[in-house]
C-alpha cells in the first residue's frame, strides 16, 4: 500500500475509532454485550493497522490518535464498570479522617455527598476498602475540590489517570530505548483499546500502578537502587502485584544493595501506610483480601476446571478449598521464575515477569478485564504475542453482565482460554512470533 494511501486508511480508521469511543462512553451499558463486542472487534481492526503502519504513519501521529481516544471520555461517567463509586466513597471518608479499612459502608452514620448514589451503585458495601493507602489519597485528592458533584470527582480522576497515562508512555519509550528494542512498541500498549476502555474510560487505577512499575523498572536498569525500590514500593501500595518486580531487582544486587533493597522498601511502606493503616486496618484489610480469595470468582480458567471437578468429588463448590492451594502453586511457580530461572540480562527479567504475572492470573479465581493491561505492559518488550489477544479476547468477560444478574458462560470462557494457552504454548516452542509475523515492522527487536 502507498503511503498516502496507507495515511487516508490510517486516518479513516482513526475516526472510526474516535466514534465507538464517543458511543462506548456516552451511550453503550454494560448489559448490550453485543454491541460492545461488535465494537471492539472493529476497534482492535484498526489498533492492528495502526501498529502495523506505525513506521510509516510516524509516532507523533499515534501519540496524537493515542491521547484523542482518551480524551474522548474525559466527561463520561463509566457505564462498564462501578467501581469509580467506592472510589470516590473511600475517597470522601479519608477527607473526613475516616478510616476506610476499618468501616464498612453499610451502616455507617458519616454525612457524605451523595451517600444514597454512592451505597446503591457500589458493589461490595459488605466489604472493607482493599485499595491500598497510595490510591486512597489520589481518591481524597480527587473528591476535594468538589465532593458534592459526582462528574467533578470522575473527571479529577481521570486526569489522575491521564497524567499516569502520559508519564507511562514516555517510560516506556526510554526502557526500550536502554533495552535497544525499536521504541515504535510503546503504541502496542498507548494504542491498545483494552487500555483506552479499562484505564481512562473505565477509571480503573491500573494506570498508576503501571506507571511507578515502569518507573522503578527504568531505575534499575539505570542503576538507581533507591529510586527503583521507592518507585516499586508505591506501586506496591497502588496496587499489590507489582511486589512481583522486586526478585527481579534482588537478583541483580550484591549485598549491599540487597541491604538497601530490603530497608528502603521497609521504611518507604511504614511511611507511606502510616497516616492510613494501623494495626486494626491490617485485620479489615486482611480479612476483605481472604473474603476475595476464598469467595470471589469471575472469568477464570484453571479455576473453573478445577471447581466442575470439585462439583463431582464434593457435592459442592470447594473455592474455599481451590483459592488458597491455587495461590499456593502459582507462588511456587513465581518463585522458580523470579528467583531461579536464568535471567542473562533485563529483556530476559521482563519475559520472566511476563509469564510470571501470566501465571498468576491463569491460577486466580478472579480475572477482570483491566488485570490484563499489566500483562500487555510486560509483553511489549518481549517477542510474544499472546499478551495483544488476550487483550482482545478478554472482553468476552462482558457476556456474564448481558443479564439482570452476573452469569458465567462456560463456552464463553472456552472461546476466551482456548486460543490464549494454545498460542501461549506454541510461541514458548518457537520463541514468540511478533519479531516473525511482522518483520521490519513495530515488533521487530533490535539486538
Amino acid at each position: 500500500m502507498k503511503m498516502v494511501e496507507r495515511h487516508g486508511v490510517a486516518i479513516l480508521l482513526s475516526i472510526i475509532s474516535v466514534a465507538l469511543y464517543l458511543y462506548i462512553a456516552y451511550f453503550l451499558q454494560r448489559e448490550s454485550f453485543l454491541q460492545l463486542t461488535l465494537s471492539v472487534t472493529i476497534l482492535f481492526g484498526a489498533y492492528f493497522f495502526l501498529l502495523r503502519s506505525s513506521k510509516e504513519l510516524g509516532q507523533d501521529f499515534l501519540f496524537g490518535v493515542g491521547m484523542l481516544f482518551r480524551l474522548v471520555f474525559i466527561l463520561s461517567i463509566p457505564a462498564l464498570s462501578d467501581d469509580f463509586y467506592r472510589f470516590i466513597w473511600d475517597g470522601q471518608l479519608v477527607n473526613q479522617g475516616i478510616d476506610p479499612y476499618q468501616v464498612l459502608p453499610i451502616g455507617i452514620e458519616a454525612d457524605l455527598e451523595q451517600k444514597e448514589e454512592l451505597l446503591e451503585g457500589m458493589n461490595s458495601p459488605e466489604y472493607y476498602s482493599v485499595y491500598p493507602p497510595v490510591l486512597q489519597y489520589m481518591f481524597a485528592a480527587a473528591t476535594r475540590l468538589n465532593p458534592s458533584s459526582l462528574l467533578s470527582s470522575i473527571v479529577s480522576m481521570r486526569v489522575l489517570i491521564l497524567l499516569g497515562e502520559l508519564g507511562n508512555f514516555f517510560l516506556i519509550k526510554k526502557i526500550l530505548s536502554e533495552l535497544k528494542l525499536s521504541s515504535n512498541r510503546v503504541f502496542i500498549y498507548f494504542l491498545n483499546p483494552l487500555v483506552v476502555i479499562e484505564l481512562t474510560a473505565n477509571l480503573h487505577f491500573e494506570a498508576v500502578m503501571i506507571f511507578f512499575s515502569l518507573l522503578g523498572i527504568y531505575w534499575a536498569i539505570k542503576s538507581k537502587i533507591f529510586l527503583s525500590v521507592f518507585s516499586i514500593c508505591m506501586a506496591f501500595l497502588s496496587k499489590l502485584i507489582p511486589l512481583l518486580l522486586l526478585p527481579m531487582i534482588w537478583r541483580s544486587q550484591n549485598w549491599r544493595g540487597k541491604w538497601v533493597l530490603v530497608s528502603t522498601f521497609i521504611a518507604a511502606t511504614l511511611l507511606l501506610s502510616f497516616p492510613l493503616v494501623d494495626l486494626a486496618s491490617i485485620n479489615g484489610i486482611a480479612g476483605s483480601l481472604d473474603l476475595y480469595v476464598q469467595k470471589f470468582e469471575f472469568n477464570a480458567s484453571v479455576y473453573y476446571v478445577l471447581r466442575y471437578l470439585g462439583f463431582l468429588w464434593k457435592g459442592y463448590n470447594i473455592i474455599e478449598i481451590l483459592g488458597p492451594v491455587l495461590m499456593s502453586i502459582s507462588a511456587i511457580f513465581i518463585f522458580y521464575l523470579l528467583f531461579i530461572r536464568s535471567s542473562r540480562d533485563w529483556r530476559d527479567g521482563l519475559k520472566n515477569l511476563l509469564f510470571a504475572t501470566s501465571l498468576y492470573y491463569f491460577l486466580s479465581t478472579t480475572v477482570h478485564p483491566w488485570y490484563i493491561c499489566f500483562i500487555v505492559m510486560f509483553g511489549l518488550y518481549t517477542n510474544y504475542l499472546y499478551p495483544i489477544v488476550w487483550s482482545l479476547l478478554v472482553f468476552l468477560s462482558y457476556a456474564a453482565y448481558s443479564h439482570s444478574t452476573v452469569q458465567v458462560n462456560y463456552w464463553i470462557l472456552v472461546i476466551q482460554y482456548t486460543p490464549v494457552y494454545f498460542l501461549l504454548f506454541y510461541e514458548i516452542k518457537n520463541k514468540g512470533l511478533l519479531a516473525k509475523y511482522f518483520q521490519d515492522r513495530v515488533y521487530l527487536q533490535h539486538n
